[in-house]
């Protein structure tokens, strides 16, 4: 189980490197996150610097966009810079074949 939990964190990771470097990349700033081993320490670098991971995580109940705003206040009140908040396909695809990745459709 523990194996499974790392490789579960690892793969978090590289979802949010790939997030950061994406906003990133629209608007032309920064560069790619990296992770970076050095002495057996591993650290996830942001734009040249060590990112110190705030984290949140929502609950199941409160990944539904009614709940968000009470979602933002919480992640707002304990300083974090990153959240971890299930996204459901129901969500996405409230309809067969009907599927809408922004809330605009």
């Amino acid at each position: 189980m523990k194996k499974y939990t790392i490789i579960l964190h690892l793969i978090i990771i590289q979802m949010l490197i790939i997030n950061v470097w994406s906003a990133r990349c629209q608007d032309g700033s920064g560069t790619m996150p990296q992770i970076v081993e050095k002495n057996g320490r591993h650290a996830l670098m942001v734009d040249g610097r060590p990112f110190f991971m705030l984290g949140g995580q929502a609950h199941n109940s409160s990944a539904w966009p009614g709940m968000l705003p009470q979602v933002w206040s919480a992640v707002k009140t304990i300083h974090a810079n990153t959240l971890e908040i299930p996204i459901y396909w129901e969500q996405i695809e409230a309809q067969a074949r009907e599927v809408r990745f922004f809330a605009g459709g």
